[in-house]
């Protein structure tokens, strides 16, 4: 009868054996060994049982087997009803030139140790020059690490908590560490990191944390000590500023832009969060006075600026304005005295500014669209728009605005964010902060944008636009956040288009975008009374 007890695997236990190190050491020869031989693992699941083997390393090749010095982080998963040994038996050599012979670095000799440890197979030479060295660990599947110690919180703001710990302190290996929000298990981090960020918080809240190690064999320690942290109070509200090239061209075109102006873009929700907003391309009046009044009437965007060069014909605009939410209580225009060339050169290009009320604060807005990289004969665009660049900074420089109030520089720069030298050229003249760039990475996308493909299929796509905080003025706050340019890949969605709008997307499917541009958004935070 055999013993049930010693022979089933339900009754056994699951042990994983870690070896860290196999190295090959030949005294003999120069450089690395090229051992070929095998290595084998003994143990025993039962006493009922006989030995069970694994093979550890092998290498069948004799004449040129490769290079190699040690191997590492090798792991087996074994089972046994008891196990207090293993047993390490290998044959090893290194490929050697007639007439001398290959070279013994281990014996086919047994040696045996305990749950961890170093063994050594032993080769030829009596000063035992030659030998294989094997440093193992043994981890019983129910073995649990220890627990980190002195977690804490470094920092926190109105959003964001940052805890620190110390790392646990055992022999077993350790894959990760799992933090713990109110005792919700909300992050994985590797074993290297002992310090993470919390974000997306909600202020002045008080949460509960803890950490656990993750050991190789799935098993998790105790908890580690339990802190709670509060958030900062919110003493902000932040204002929405959002910048979009609305594709209202001035020559008759196949871009639908009364019609998009009415039952596409008026009724949608993707600007109605925002609090500021720079439209760019504003070249057809018929359809932005329609757009306009759409804004209006769903998004509550009751102050707005002229039109850059409106009162002329519509190639002649310079098709840039400002609505917002807040009262404008300031507006001024400059046309750049650098025209631009190509169409561009008769276009009243420049820059809207409007001084906003908000609750009491004032934010500057400049909206600008420079000169494009248009091919054309005697065009020199990145030249052109340098020089445009420069009247903007000289603009917003003669204003004297208070160091204290924000100035917000926003539009279509027809300069790619991933074109380095004109990109760093824009930042270093308008003395601008680099926000952070999240969302869909390009403004111009003919891969995912139809209208931006109909226009030129052949174009690259590109980050042309952006909203911009100028350094010597007015910043958010160290404890706020990151500053960012979020870019929204934004579409027609099916509750917000009427049978007109349906209808429209039937008829081209190029409908489905509001303009051959994604709109770029930021959050600047204002101090609450």
């Amino acid at each position: 009868m055999v013993n049930r007890e010693n022979t089933d695997e339900n009754y056994m236990i699951k042990y994983t054996v870690q070896i860290s190190e196999i190295k090959f050491v030949n005294i003999g020869e120069d450089g690395k060994p090229e051992p070929y031989g095998y290595i084998d693992l003994y143990y025993q699941p039962s006493p009922a049982l006989g030995e069970e083997k694994v093979r550890i390393w092998e290498e069948t090749n004799s004449s040129s087997p490769p290079s190699v010095e040690v191997i590492t982080g090798l792991t087996f998963n074994i089972k046994a009803t008891s196990l207090s040994e293993l047993c390490f038996v290998g044959s090893v050599r290194e490929s050697d030139a007639w007439p001398n012979g290959d070279d013994v670095i281990a014996y086919p000799n047994r040696v045996c140790g305990g749950m961890n440890g170093t063994i050594k197979l032993k080769g030829e030479s009596p000063a035992e020059e030659n030998y294989v060295q094997i440093k193992y660990q043994v981890i019983k599947e129910d073995a649990m690490p220890s627990a980190p110690k002195n977690l804490s919180s470094s920092a926190h703001t109105i959003s964001t908590i940052d805890l620190e710990w110390e790392k646990s302190t055992d022999d077993i290996e350790i894959i990760g560490y799992v933090i713990y929000q109110d005792q919700n298990e909300i992050k994985t981090v590797d074993s290297a990191t002992t310090a993470y960020t919390i974000k997306g918080l909600q202020p002045d809240t008080s949460y509960i944390y803890s950490v656990k190690a993750k050991s190789i064999n799935g098993n998790f320690s105790e908890p580690s000590n339990t802190i709670t942290v509060k958030t900062e109070p919110d003493t902000m509200y932040m204002i929405s500023i959002m910048t979009h090239n609305m594709y209202f061209l001035a020559s008759p075109t196949d871009v639908n832009q009364k019609l998009r102006a009415k039952n596409t873009i008026s009724p949608s929700s993707y600007y109605r969060d925002s609090d500021i907003i720079i439209l760019e391309e504003l070249f057809e009046d018929e359809a932005t006075e329609i757009l306009f009044e759409g804004m209006e009437k769903y998004g509550n965007f009751n102050f707005r600026t002229p039109v850059l060069g409106e009162g002329g014909l519509d190639i002649q605009r310079g098709g840039v304005a400002i609505l917002s939410k807040w009262p404008i209580v300031k507006y001024e225009k400059h046309i750049f005295n650098n025209r631009g060339c190509s169409v561009e050169g008769i276009q009243n290009k420049g820059v809207v500014y409007a001084k906003i009320n908000v609750n009491g604060t004032y934010i500057h807005v400049f909206g600008t669209h420079t000169q494009s990289d248009i091919s054309f004969i005697g065009c020199d665009g990145p030249l052109v728009r340098k020089k445009q660049l420069q009247e903007l900074a000289d603009f917003i420089e003669k204003k004297n605005i208070p160091f204290e109030e924000y100035v917000v520089i926003g539009g279509d720069f027809n300069i790619n964010l991933y074109d380095q030298e004109n990109y760093n050229y824009l930042i270093e003249v308008l003395n601008v902060i680099e926000p952070n760039y999240t969302g869909h990475p390009y403004t111009w996308d003919k891969d995912t944008n139809l209208y931006a493909s109909y226009s030129d299929p052949d174009g690259k796509n590109e980050h042309l636009d952006f909203i911009l905080l100028r350094t010597k003025h007015r910043l958010p706050p160290e404890n706020w956040g990151n500053y960012s340019n979020i870019v929204e890949q934004v579409k027609v969605v099916d509750s917000e288009c009427n049978n007109v709008c349906n209808q429209m997307i039937q008829n081209d499917r190029k409908n489905i975008d509001f303009s051959d541009h994604y709109p770029v958004k930021t959050l600047i935070p204002i101090e609450k009374d």
